[in-house]
Parts: C-alpha cells; structure tokens; sequence
C-alpha cells in the first residue's frame, strides 16, 4: 500500500553502491551500499501518492539516471511491485508482511554484438599464467606460457577499440600482448615476441613499434617493422623484436610497444604499452620512471587522444597468488590529448569478443581514481585477469583503452 516499508536484496552488483528510483524518479529513495560479495539489503518507502497498480524499482550506477547510459541506459536492474489500496502508513511497518522482491542484474552492458561462432570470429581469449604452450617457431621461448626467456615474464596486453563513421557500424579492435620482464633487470638486448590481435578492423596495420622509453636519461631503442596486413573478422599476428638497452643509463625505463592501423581515411588507431623494466650494462645511473611501476595501458585514435587504464603499481601483479580481499589501486582516465571519459570499469574475466563481461567488478559514468576490491573467493582457485576499461564518447565516435592484467588466487 502507498507507505509501507518494502525490503530489496540484490545479489552480484558492482560495489561500493547503487542507486534506486521509483518510476524514473530518485525522490525519497534511498542510496544502496553494496557489500564486498556484491549483495544489498535496503529498505525504501513506497510513495505516499503512489497510484494503484504496477510500478518500476530500478537499480542503477550511481548518479545515473534510467536512460542516461548510452548503452544499457544505466540500468543495472529493474523489478516490477504492485501497490494495492490501503490506508498509508509512512514510517511504520504495514500490518501485514511487506513484499521483499529480490533483484538480480540486467543483462550486461555490450559494447560490440556477440559474433555468431565460426572460424573467422574463432579466437582464444587473453593468454593466462597457465595458458596452454605457444613456443615460438624453430624452437626458443613459450610465447604465452612465458617459459624459457632469461628473466621472469608475465603475458600483459593492451588494447584499443575505436568506433566511428569509418568502421563500417563495428567496433575495431587492436590488441598487443606479450611476456614482459616486469619489473626485471635486464642486459643487453631484449627479445620480444608480441601478438597483435586485430577484430572487426576495415583498418591495414601498417607498422609495429617497440620502443625504449628513456626520456633523455641515454639512448634509447625504437624498434620499427613495417607491416602490410590486413585481416577480416579475428586475426593474431605474431611479430618478434629486439631492443637494444645498451644506450639507456642504468635504471628504470618504459617500454612502449605500439601496433599501428591506418583507415582508409587516413586516420591511425594504435595501442601502447607503459610497462617498466630495470637495464643495468654497467652505465651511470639514471633512471627516467619510479621504480614502484605504474602498469600503464592506452589506447590511442587520431585527433581523439588516450584513454589510460592504469594499475599505479607493479606489485600487486608480481606479488604472487591472492586470496581473500584483493585491492589493487588503479586510475581510469584520459591520457594526452583524450576527451574526457564517459564510462570507466573494471572486469574479472570477460570475453568480449563473444559477448560475455565476465564479473564487473566495478563501473562508473566518467573517470576514477581509488581502490578496487575483488573478493577472491568469488573465484576459483587459479589463473584469472583482471580488465580495466577507459571509455570516451565524443561527436558521435568512441575510444576505448583497456589494459589485461593475470593474476592468481589461491584460497
């Protein structure tokens, strides 16, 4: 009846809040804290003058209205109450139980349609710790299980995904990832082997750079090879490089590795590395990054800028397993030159490819910088990833960059 007091429990939603609206409206409801497992218990008042008859409880990200989203309209879940006659009764509990509908989420936000399973669109997701062998051809390092190079590595990837009046209505994906010394020291020259992944891309890539950031501090290495690939529905292509480190001051350096697409208007889409690596060759020390190591990833379009999903520190990805609360410190933002973001989150193993989020763990409309908490028993015990995600809309065309980090949980 108009006034009584009504209980919601919801399960599986992003922390650390939701809000709630009653017919489209946020008048007299209340904010929703989420706790760790992804569950809320709240109780709300129904609207005095509420009508008789059917009425929307929706649960949406904080501070979004129902239709603000550009996809999913901000809507996490909605549940349907009926208000019968009846005297109100504000502040008190009704004389018979209060109805106690249970919320489950909506179908997850997709960015790009789930593609129909066929050999075109076949791929395996990101490569995990324990990903099956991929050794390079002729012998030499697993390329994914990270096996058989001289320093420890770690499969990173960064991506980019770009839609515009040049995509042909899809999103175009460009992906690089490799087993990177994180954190390592390392001499002489550095092999990398990266696998470029491109999906629904009109776009030729054209080029792959592997460049040693040392921002002054010595000399250092840019890589260029020339590509000329092209690739229709879900292609990987493997391209092997050497830096050579030994012009770089001993000390802490970026390593930023760059596939670059060209579209038929000319425009370039590209993905980077921020990824921080020690040279030691016997040179004076100087040192052009902090020695904590920012995991950075960007994804990069021409006249759009970056948009940066960071991890602010190394160690949470190379301190070993995790178990119980899991927080890392991450900043979702723009990078030079980037639009502000419109939609910022964080996942645990998504396929995005095949239309699955996997567990968002968190999702803002706008930038964020904080903490993120996963809670590990969720999971099982094993290889997982952790994706963070930058997204920008701007003039009717959208930037994304995201960032694939492993990690391992063991409860």
């Amino acid at each position: 009846m108009p006034g009584a007091i009504v209980s919601l429990h919801g399960s599986a939603f992003p922390q650390p809040e939701v809000d709630l609206w009653w017919d489209g409206s946020a008048k007299g409801m209340p904010v929703a804290p989420v706790a760790a497992d992804g569950s809320f218990v709240v109780e709300l008042q129904i609207p005095a003058n509420a009508a008789l008859g059917s009425h929307t409880i929706a649960v949406t990200l904080p501070g979004t209205k129902p239709g603000q989203m550009r996809r999913g309209d901000g809507v996490l879940a909605t549940v349907s109450l009926d208000v019968v006659s009846g005297q109100p009764t504000p502040n008190a509990t009704p004389s018979q139980p209060a109805p106690t509908p249970d919320v489950t989420p909506a179908p997850t936000r997709q960015e790009t349609p789930a593609p129909t399973p066929a050999a075109s669109h076949s791929h395996d997701p990101t490569p995990t710790p324990s990903a099956s062998p991929s050794p390079s051809p002729g012998g030499g390092p697993d390329r994914v299980a990270c096996t058989g190079y001289p320093e420890r590595r770690v499969f990173l990837e960064v991506q980019s995904w770009w839609e515009g009046t040049n995509t042909d209505g899809m999103m175009a994906h460009v992906h690089a990832g490799t087993c990177f010394p994180l954190g390592q020291t390392v001499h002489g020259v550095l092999r990398l082997d990266t696998r470029i992944t491109m999906h629904d891309s009109p776009g030729h890539l054209f080029a792959l750079s592997t460049d040693l950031f040392t921002d002054g501090k010595g000399s250092g290495d840019n890589v260029y090879t020339n590509l000329n690939l092209d690739c229709t529905g879900t292609c990987q292509f493997w391209v092997t490089s050497y830096i050579d480190t030994r012009g770089a001051q001993d000390g802490w350096h970026e390593i930023r590795i760059k596939p670059r697409v060209r579209f038929a208007d000319g425009r370039r889409q590209m993905t980077s590395t921020g990824w921080v690596v020690r040279t030691e060759n016997g040179n004076p020390d100087g040192s052009s990054r902090d020695a904590t190591g920012a995991v950075i990833g960007r994804g990069w379009y021409e006249n759009a800028g970056y948009q940066n999903p960071d991890i602010r520190a190394m160690a949470p990805i190379l301190g070993g397993p995790v178990s119980g609360s899991w927080t890392v410190n991450i900043r979702l933002g723009a990078g030079g030159g980037g639009f502000p973001p419109t939609f910022t989150a964080a996942y645990v193993d998504p396929d995005f490819h095949m239309g699955s989020e996997g567990w968002r763990v968190l999702a803002r409309n706008g930038a964020y910088t904080g903490s993120l908490t996963v809670d590990t028993t969720r999971l099982a015990n094993g290889a997982h990833r952790l994706v963070l995600r930058v997204e920008s809309e701007h003039d009717g065309e959208m930037l994304d960059g995201i960032t694939v980090l492993p990690f391992i949980v063991r409860n």
